[in-house]
């Protein structure tokens, strides 16, 4: 049981952690952030960097755009895109 108690406080952890890097409007002159970069968006998923651009050269992962060779994605995006995929487990 205290594995599970552990597990659930670093998730909790790594959510604020993220939630705070999401509302970060010190950049954006008070409006929160909507485009992530690949490497933000990876960790907002919490997959691997290399692996995000695998989901992207296969045509699986979220959608996204290039401004010349720079990826961005929509946060909305992401979200559609784990909302779209199949749950599994539960009881």
């Amino acid at each position: 049981m205290a594995p599970s108690v552990a597990s659930a406080a670093a998730d909790e952890q790594s959510e604020t952690t993220l939630s705070n890097t999401l509302s970060d409007t010190s950049e954006t002159g008070g409006l929160p952030r909507r485009w992530l970069r690949a490497r933000e968006a990876a960790a907002y998923l919490g997959i691997c960097y290399h692996r995000l651009g695998v989901l992207r050269d296969q045509g699986r992962g979220p959608q996204y755009r290039k401004f010349g060779r720079m990826v961005v994605y929509d946060v909305r995006d992401i979200d559609a895109y784990m909302e779209a995929l199949p749950a599994h487990g539960g009881r």
